[in-house]
């Protein structure tokens, strides 16, 4: 089938294919760009404020012993 194709026929099918893989990835990328940056909402909005308690929590019964 592609020996029948002329070379610029196959040429800009082997280019669409790398272009539709390149939009692919970027499209991969950008969904895991948007859970990391939900992981790390939920650490510095959750996680930080629950060790900064801890951590008052610590220098409070510090200060009292």
């Amino acid at each position: 089938m592609l020996k029948n194709m002329k070379i610029g026929l196959r040429m800009s099918l082997g280019f669409s294919i790398i272009i539709l893989f390149i939009i692919g990835l970027i499209f991969i990328g950008l969904n895991a760009m948007k859970v990391i940056n939900k992981e790390m909402e939920t650490i510095v909005k959750v996680d930080n404020v629950c060790i900064q308690l801890a951590n008052n929590m610590i220098k409070d019964a510090r200060v009292s012993a």
